[in-house]
């Protein structure tokens, strides 16, 4: 990928709430921590820097990601929720960013594919820096997604736990859908039955 740089900011500072116990993101999946296949999934592709947000349980994430090359900073406010965390992410690109891709930590099974495809629509969209680009499935929004730089003002004002629903709500016209078929991409581990279903399906296409 060239031309605009598009950097990575992925969430990985949550309190695992809807688990029954430990934190997801450190849940074992195919021998290593979940969080480590979501982060190498962005690694894949090139982007120009992957920021991984941490915050709870935020050492050992920074351990499960060890030797991965991303830069990672801690937010110290992560239990005030998401919208803590986006601000964080933000607050650490480049200043010559052009653009943001913010993906969640415990979506393992999101492929190179799709990343890609959404960087390149991004990149040829002419109004990329007023574009939001995501994919969807079913007619339902779903992550990772691409803000161009006009974005980021609203996006360092996000509070609460909606991440950057509100902006994507408020800007229909501004988005360019792209429609990807396979659901399973967008499954997160968010229960005890969702990681299970994660790792069943992983399991299943393991070499």
């Amino acid at each position: 990928m060239t031309g605009r740089k598009i950097t990575a900011i992925m969430l990985a500072a949550g309190l695992s709430r809807r688990m029954l116990t430990g934190t997801k993101l450190l849940a074992p999946l195919g021998g290593a921590p979940l969080i480590r296949h979501s982060v190498k999934n962005l690694c894949k592709s090139n982007f120009d820097n992957i920021i991984v947000v941490t915050g709870y349980k935020a050492n050992a994430v920074i351990e499960a990601l060890d030797d991965l090359p991303v830069t990672i900073i801690k937010n110290p406010d992560y239990t005030d929720g998401q919208a803590s965390s986006v601000k964080a992410g933000l607050k650490a690109i480049a200043k010559d960013s052009d653009d943001i891709l913010i993906a969640l930590g415990d979506m393992p099974l999101v492929s190179k594919a799709l990343i890609d495809t959404l960087c390149t629509a991004h990149k040829d969209n002419p109004d990329a820096d007023n574009s939001i680009t995501l994919p969807c499935h079913a007619g339902q929004h779903r992550n990772p997604v691409i803000f161009g730089k006009a974005f980021f003002g609203l996006l360092a004002t996000l509070v609460g736990d909606e991440g950057a629903r509100q902006i994507i709500s408020d800007h229909d016209k501004s988005i360019t859908h792209i429609d990807w078929p396979d659901k399973t991409e967008f499954m997160d581990a968010d229960t005890p039955d969702m990681l299970a279903a994660i790792r069943t399906h992983f399991d299943a296409h393991l070499p």
